[in-house]
């Protein structure tokens, strides 16, 4: 059947996986039955907690958008070393061994977690199979599994070698997997619950979108970057969040509100946790403003800046959280270098990190925090404004400083920031 001869063991859904374990972005690990059994029970748990969300239209908060991810993650390096030994093996389909037909059993276990699991849940579903850097999730990772896990031949290659290579564990595994048959497979690999269709039309519309973007931030005037960087840096702290306003760009009056940028500044000292070997010898003769010391999301993308860098704007707010545990702050590095080098969100789906908007790494940075959210026709969106929209409710931000037209305004008001915001008292939480 050409279906089934689609798909084989070698042939699985990680086969062309770019973070194969001889890539430098992977390295194995080695891990317990027990450790991959706690995962699955950590995934099931947390997709009834979404569904929960969602029946009761809810947004999803950061901290499940990132376990989600990171769950998942972990569980295909697991999948990533059963796949290492198959593509090791000689790419004979007929003449696999004892060590292969358990690796490929292991695949074929994990593709039914997944059926139970992630395949159950439409939005889980489709967001997980656009793939997610940051965790080492490839695009339709999980729509390939189930195309594996209903493949006929696949069944009938590791039950035949089994036969041969008699496993206890193997056997059980076939024991319990889900019954496949022809329709079974062609709907797996043709139909997918429409969601080839969910995911052409989510490309296109990013595309169109990234597009009408790109061109508006063509348009912008220029500013001194070098003075506001100067301005800002005797005021600024490690994890601190900057704002920024920049009337002169066309993408600043496209954003509801009175900010239109953020960033996660981070210092020097900190920044170079998440460069690499070849950006800290870029960066090492550099000094003051011209260090990388922010993690912004441009239209480029996700990146690492320098204070001059950033500072293409006018009018600077720095946020502050009060009290910040080492806890929170190895949080916000590694959910920061998660984000790097992903592609800019025009969307702005921050349900979905396969690309990342300037206030979505910050929701995902600080994952911890309750962040204000609105709801907008039929979306949940976050803009800058909200992020200093959470500090009038969330006693555990503060507001150091405020610059406008090169004056600085140390410890502003929150009666300031809401009429600076134009915010009514119910939106300020009195």
């Amino acid at each position: 059947m050409f279906l089934a001869s689609c798909v084989t063991i070698p042939g699985n859904y990680l086969e062309t996986d770019q973070w194969h374990s001889k890539s430098s972005l992977y390295k194995e690990k080695s891990f317990s039955h027990q450790e991959r059994a706690v995962l699955s029970l950590e995934a099931d748990t947390l997709i009834k907690s979404i569904e929960l969300q969602k029946r009761q239209k809810r947004y999803l908060k950061a901290n499940a958008v990132n376990q989600l991810f990171a769950g998942f993650g972990k569980q295909l390096d697991i999948d990533r070393q059963y796949n290492s030994i198959l593509q090791k093996s000689s790419g004979e389909n007929d003449s696999i061994k004892a060590v292969e037909t358990y690796a490929a059993a292991q695949l074929l276990c994990s593709a039914s977690i997944y059926e139970n699991t992630y395949q159950k849940n439409r939005v889980v579903r489709r967001t997980l199979n656009r793939g997610e850097s940051g965790n080492r999730i490839p695009k339709r990772a999980l729509q390939r599994s189930r195309a594996y896990l209903y493949s006929i031949s696949v069944r009938k290659k590791i039950s035949g070698q089994n036969k041969k290579y008699y496993s206890p564990v193997t056997d059980s595994i076939l024991r319990t997997l889900p019954k496949t048959n022809w329709l079974k497979e062609i709907t797996c690999r043709v139909f997918q619950k429409n969601d080839r269709i969910n995911m052409a039309g989510y490309n296109f519309l990013f595309a169109a979108i990234n597009t009408l973007g790109n061109s508006a931030g063509l348009v912008h005037g220029t500013s001194q970057q070098k003075l506001n960087a100067e301005k800002l840096l005797p005021f600024l702290q490690p994890y601190d969040i900057i704002l920024s306003k920049s009337p002169s760009h066309l993408t600043d009056k496209l954003i509801p509100g009175y900010f239109g940028h953020a960033a996660i500044w981070l210092g020097p000292g900190i920044m170079n946790k998440l460069l690499t070997g070849e950006e800290k010898r870029k960066d090492r003769l550099k000094f003051g403003i011209n260090k990388k010391s922010v993690v912004e999301a441009i239209r480029s993308g996700v990146k690492t800046s320098s204070l001059e860098e950033f500072a293409d704007g006018e009018d600077f707010l720095i946020l502050r959280l009060k009290d910040i545990s080492e806890l929170q702050k190895e949080a916000i590095i590694d959910n920061s270098r998660k984000q790097l080098r992903k592609d800019y969100d025009f969307i702005y789906d921050f349900e979905s990190p396969e690309t990342i908007s300037c206030t979505e790494l910050i929701y995902l940075a600080y994952d911890f925090i309750d962040w204000q959210v609105r709801y907008y026709g039929s979306e949940y969106y976050i803009s800058p404004d909200d992020l200093p929209l959470t500090a009038f409710k969330n006693g555990d931000l503060k507001f150091p400083v405020f610059i406008k037209n090169e004056t600085v305004y140390e410890n502003p008001s929150k009666l300031f920031m809401q009429r600076l915001l134009g915010v009514s008292d119910e939106m300020a939480g009195k």
